[in-house]
């Protein structure tokens, strides 16, 4: 069954640099790309003729704006316009239908050029969609796409270990370099409230045992590293040097469907380079509950 690449697009310009990563990511997974937008049903319709297809004058003005969007970046990308009670409804039934391996969206116009700063319908399209969200940081489309290295963020949750599946796919097709970077328990960073200090040669035991962990799990030429403080920061300030960041979010939720956890949250709000956030893992419901550390 052939996998699809969604493309949720606006007017605002932020919606051409969703279509450069977007082409990008499909390009690299041989997946057909689909550029869409939702548009407002027409309530009269509804309440006229229930059951009946809502006819709405915004079709026409909807088809514009993916055509302005794909115009010079994918022009020979699927178009979809469709009719929905609300842009995060619209987008995730176009993404069951379509088989979607991710939706990719922009970030805010009002935005950080440079970040990936969600706006109030990006927002609501990733909480509870049915596969992976890719989020392109405002300004991407101007230097476009070029994934050389890939960051991929771990611990012990069925998520990270779908993330690294991912992550290996892509660097596979794109000859990209592998980092991957795991994040000491966010809970030795707050032993401080309890006025409680480690001795050093706890921590250094935790921070190996963690290093040894990552070291057990990667290929040959694919980089480790295991960073403290803050896990979000940690993997913001990765995201500074690298081309993609993957990684899972386990807010608990109904599996297959993405709900941004608190430190995933702040992660896709403040990265520097394109993220790709993997949905709660299905594979979870029949494991063992373990405290993750994204």
């Amino acid at each position: 069954m052939t996998k699809t690449v969604l493309v949720g697009v606006d007017e605002h310009p932020t919606a051409h640099d969703a279509v450069v990563l977007g082409a990008a990511l499909a390009a690299a997974m041989h997946d057909e790309l689909v550029v869409a937008h939702v548009y407002p049903i027409d309530p009269m319709a509804d309440a006229i003729a229930l059951g009946a297809p809502a006819a709405n004058p915004l079709r026409e003005e909807a088809t514009t704006i993916v055509r302005d969007a794909i115009a010079d970046v994918a022009p020979d990308a699927r178009v979809v316009v469709a009719p929905a009670r609300s842009v995060a409804q619209g987008m995730h039934l176009q993404a069951t239908g379509e088989h979607a391996e991710v939706i990719v969206v922009g970030s805010s116009h009002r935005g950080a050029v440079g970040r990936a700063a969600l706006g109030t319908h990006s927002t609501r399209v990733v909480h509870g969609a049915p596969c992976a969200v890719a989020v392109a940081p405002r300004g991407l489309a101007e230097h476009g796409v070029d994934i050389k290295t890939i960051a991929v963020a771990l611990d012990r949750s069925e998520e990270a270990a779908d993330a690294l599946t991912y992550a290996r796919r892509m660097a596979g097709a794109t000859g990209a370099r592998m980092r991957l970077v795991a994040c000491l328990p966010p809970q030795v960073a707050e032993w401080g409230r309890y006025r409680y200090v480690p001795n050093q040669l706890g921590y250094e035991d935790l921070a190996r045992r963690i290093a040894d962990q990552v070291l057990s799990v990667a290929r040959p030429g694919e980089e480790t590293e295991v960073r403290d403080g803050s896990v979000a920061k940690a993997l913001i300030d990765v995201s500074r040097g690298v081309d993609l960041l993957v990684m899972g979010s386990r807010s608990y939720g109904p599996s297959r469907r993405l709900l941004l956890g608190s430190v995933s949250e702040v992660v896709v709000r403040g990265c520097h380079c394109p993220v790709v956030v993997l949905p709660r893992s299905a594979r979870a419901e029949t494991a063992t509950a373990q405290p993750a550390t994204i």
